[in-house]
């Protein structure tokens, strides 16, 4: 589904350049992956609170 957005175009740019994205669109869905992560990451260690890790034994 296409939609149209307004957004500024030195943000835009800007986050092109930082996420090393080859186009405008690229830019647009690496960010929202990113923000998908970064909710999967917080809730993922919001689950583990109170969870002990203890390191392997890798042995000799």
């Amino acid at each position: 589904m296409s939609r149209t957005y307004r957004l500024p175009l030195s943000k835009l740019k800007a986050a092109q350049r930082a996420l090393g994205a080859a186009t405008a669109t690229e830019a647009i869905e690496r960010a929202l992956d990113l923000a998908v992560f970064q909710r999967e990451l917080v809730d993922g260690t919001r689950a583990m609170l109170g969870v002990d890790i203890t390191s392997p034994d890798l042995g000799p």
